[in-house]
């Protein structure tokens, strides 16, 4: 049997975990022996320890991962904060993760959002599948946040600067290991070895020629199961700012509608939520999607990937509140459609209590919803998980051992 290492270094860890975790569950249940890299210990606990799966942390540059004062625009400006637009500090995640190889001797990786991962996976020469959105996946446009003024694409020249860091300094450390000047995309992104998990409507990047769109793998099964009120329209909220979910569950429009609230992500900030907003039910831990979505009437959330694809694939209309970068980028996709909507956060007020209005008592976003279900329809769910099984195990599927780049970072 062999070795799997699983590997998440960025993002919620809602999204990237638990894609993760039914796979994992699939490999070991055929003999396979896997170790989880992880950004969150404190979700690894909580989600991997109680099916007896083990987990180490994933190497980190910095302490601090936190957006700076200007957000994360596109995908490279969250990799030049992670420490690859950094040599010394990607020079010192590839060590460390060269480590954890040698300590667990994986027989491949496979990468969600991990990619100082990928870049010692690609100097070590161990074979692996790397899962994405649309978002964490580059095109042949780059990493550049998709502005679609006037159906165009505008790249400002600091988007552009941290793209090109990124490539510069990835290119040195993989330069040896791949031969002469690797490219980023070709190189670390190749085609071959993605697996694109999302659906087109979805992809920022969209459309890409000859590409396959998996369809998003969301577990919407899990949870704490949760049921309506008989009365008045049905309201989810996701928004995991508390201050955010607090302004948002203010709006007078929600007078009279069964709200449920979850996933405030200050734990500590809780109990001010119940006190704030009684008429509203927050619930501590994660819901089952399934319990709740089918019979919603509308979804308020924060532009999650997991979010958008539960909701397009039960027909629930959509408003969205993004913050910047990936949900940024997924919401102005989405947005494209009659079914979902986008108020900004400096126009809450301004705006909110018309959408919500506009979203329960008129019925275009509800048809429109319904539509983009059907149209999607045969995309995700099951068949994906069985696709994502059988790449993986692709990996290692072979007579003979792989070979191993004899690449150390002393000789990069």
């Amino acid at each position: 049997m062999s070795r799997f290492l699983l590997c998440w270094e960025l993002g919620d860890r809602h999204a990237h975990l638990m894609r993760l975790l039914p796979l994992a569950l699939q490999l070991r249940d055929l003999g396979h022996q896997v170790l989880f890299a992880v950004h969150d210990v404190q979700a690894g606990a909580g989600e991997l320890s109680r099916h007896g799966l083990a987990f180490v942390p994933s190497p980190q540059a910095f302490d601090d991962l936190a957006p700076g004062p200007d957000h994360d625009q596109c995908y490279a400006d969250e990799l030049v904060r992670a420490g690859l637009g950094d040599r010394v500090a990607l020079l010192g995640m590839v060590e460390a993760w060269q480590g954890i190889f040698s300590l667990f001797e994986p027989d491949a990786l496979v990468i969600d959002n991990g990619p100082s991962a990928l870049v010692a996976a690609c100097v070590s020469g161990l074979p692996r599948l790397v899962l994405g959105d649309g978002y964490t996946l580059p095109s042949t446009l780059g990493w550049a946040a998709v502005d679609r003024e006037s159906d165009g694409i505008r790249r400002t020249a600091r988007l552009r600067s941290s793209e090109r860091r990124v490539s510069e300094v990835v290119a040195g450390v993989t330069r040896l290991a791949v031969g002469g000047r690797p490219s980023v995309r070709t190189h670390l992104f190749d085609p071959a070895e993605c697996m694109l998990l999302t659906v087109e409507a979805l992809d920022p990047f969209a459309p890409r020629p000859g590409t396959v769109y998996e369809g998003a793998h969301v577990r919407t099964d899990v949870g704490l199961p949760m049921s309506w009120k008989e009365a008045g329209p049905r309201v989810l909220l996701h928004l995991p700012d508390p201050a955010l979910a607090q302004q948002v569950a203010g709006v007078p429009a929600l007078v009279g509608a069964d709200v449920i609230g979850w996933g405030v992500r200050a734990r500590t900030r809780f109990v001010e939520l119940q006190q704030a907003r009684p008429a509203t039910r927050w619930i501590g831990s994660a819901i089952c999607l399934d319990s709740v979505l089918p019979d919603a009437d509308l979804c308020i959330h924060d532009g999650t990937h997991g979010m958008l694809s539960a909701c397009l694939a039960t027909g629930v209309p959509q408003i969205v509140v993004p913050s910047a970068g990936s949900s940024l980028a997924h919401a102005v996709c989405a947005a494209r459609e009659d079914a979902v909507a986008i108020v900004p956060r400096l126009r809450i007020e301004e705006r909110l209590g018309l959408q919500v209005e506009h979203a329960l008592r008129g019925r275009a976003m509800r048809r429109s919803a319904a539509a983009l279900r059907l149209r999607h329809a045969r995309t995700g769910g099951t068949g994906v998980r069985t696709r994502l099984l059988s790449r993986a195990l692709s990996l290692v599927d072979h007579d003979e051992a792989w070979p191993r780049v004899e690449a150390t970072i002393g000789s990069t």
